[in-house]
């Protein structure tokens, strides 16, 4: 099952984990089609632990802020 798959189940059960994408494939059209689903970003490797941990807290900031709501 790939990751698009993956992301796809999900959202049809309503299970709205934030979802970050790690990959080594540069497929522009499957990072927008991640994007437009609502993953959080979508990171081509390599890539810095600082682009890794912004993405981290960007899920976290909306994880929190839904269980607020």
């Amino acid at each position: 099952m790939s990751g698009l798959e993956l992301q796809r189940r999900l959202l049809e059960i309503h299970c709205d984990i934030p979802i970050i994408f790690m990959t080594a494939h540069d497929d522009e059209t499957a990072r927008l089609q991640a994007l437009k689903r609502g993953a959080i970003d979508y990171l081509f490797k390599p890539f810095g632990e600082n682009v890794l941990m912004n993405a981290i807290y960007a899920a976290l900031i909306i994880r929190l802020g839904k269980s607020f709501v």
